[in-house]
């Protein structure tokens, strides 16, 4: 076996070839696109293992590489610069470090979805995109309207609230003509909303892995599906205590001796799901006993600590839809 260490860039890549004893066989520089690299790859002579960081498109990259190699294994960044920093730092170290991390058995590895999977994170997190556009256009038709003086109804955005806006007088055309701009943006954003939110509802609604966990209180489609696309196999966490670590909901913690102090939650994983559990939250809370309990345990009746509360309660939910999809068993209300 061959323990190939990559660089990947863009149009040139730097690998390491190491042998089973750990003597370097051959370092190269490839240069061109991705397919006349992996082909470059594939050329050398014997059974491959390869590494390479995770980066964008490294989803395709990890599925040409295997139709080629025989392991494939994608680097986290993040760990990898945490644990095993050097002072010294190129493409050619950087090749060679992760050989022989791949060698030693090593590397910190991210969990790479299936091309399928990975089209439904993608088509989720361009909803959010969009909903952030439709907000934005919103902010400035309102932003509009203040400047002109103009007081909206509470129904701004129905059809009588359109109206209203389509028949207003402004004091230059310009402004007239902006407003009618905007509209025309906010058509658009909607149109792309409807598109994305009814291919999702095709998918999601056809799953039974998130109709298990639209059974959970507070738990809606948005946010069932982002669940199953971000975990996809719920076996591959041992413990369901790792859920929270996945999806960013844990606190930073900085421990030295007898002192230990908890900061903000890290932040880390998908934004987009650790957005929607939280929503979530605070729906089950207030239609979940059990979740409200929590919740006001937490609180310790101080309005302060209502957005730790909240975000404790998202942690708990997510623990418990994972616990779900690997039970199969719907969500059960008793304590």
């Amino acid at each position: 076996m061959l323990y190939i260490g990559m660089d990947v860039h863009k149009g040139q890549w730097s690998i390491c070839v190491l042998k089973e004893s750990g003597e370097v066989q051959a370092r190269r520089q490839l240069i061109g696109p991705w397919k006349q690299c992996i082909r470059q790859v594939a050329s050398i002579e014997g059974a491959k293992s390869v590494v390479f960081e995770a980066s964008c498109g490294m989803g395709w990259l990890y599925d040409r590489l295997k139709e080629v190699c025989d392991r494939v294994v994608v680097a986290d960044p993040g760990r990898l610069a945490a644990t095993y920093a050097i002072k010294r730092k190129n493409d050619k170290i950087d090749a060679e470090k992760l050989a022989k991390l791949l060698l030693l058995g090593m590397v910190p590895e991210v969990y790479v979805a299936s091309a399928q999977t990975r089209g439904w994170r993608a088509l989720i997190e361009y909803r959010r995109v969009v909903l952030a556009a439709r907000t934005a256009v919103k902010s400035r038709i309102r932003a509009l309207l203040r400047g002109q003086g103009k007081q909206g109804a509470k129904g701004l955005w129905s059809k009588a609230g359109r109206k209203w806006m389509e028949n207003l007088e402004f004091q230059t055309e310009s402004d007239k003509w902006r407003l009618e701009m905007l509209l025309a943006d906010l058509d658009r954003v909607e149109e792309n909303l409807h598109g994305v939110t009814r291919r999702l509802d095709k998918i999601s609604l056809a799953d039974e892995r998130v109709k298990i966990l639209m059974t959970a209180p507070g738990v809606g489609v948005r946010t069932a599906e982002a669940v199953v696309a971000y975990v996809e196999e719920a076996k591959r966490f041992s413990n369901t205590k790792c859920v929270g670590s996945y999806f960013g909901l844990v606190p930073r913690q900085s421990q030295s001796g007898e002192t230990n102090h908890l900061g903000r939650v890290t932040r880390r994983g998908p934004s987009v799901v650790r957005w929607l559990l939280v929503e979530a939250a605070w729906q089950g809370i207030r239609k979940s006993g059990r979740l409200g309990r929590m919740y006001s345990k937490i609180l310790k009746g101080q309005s302060s600590r209502n957005k730790i509360a909240a975000v404790a309660v998202a942690h708990f939910l997510a623990r418990a839809l994972v616990a779900m999809l690997k039970s199969g068993q719907q969500w059960r209300e008793a304590a």
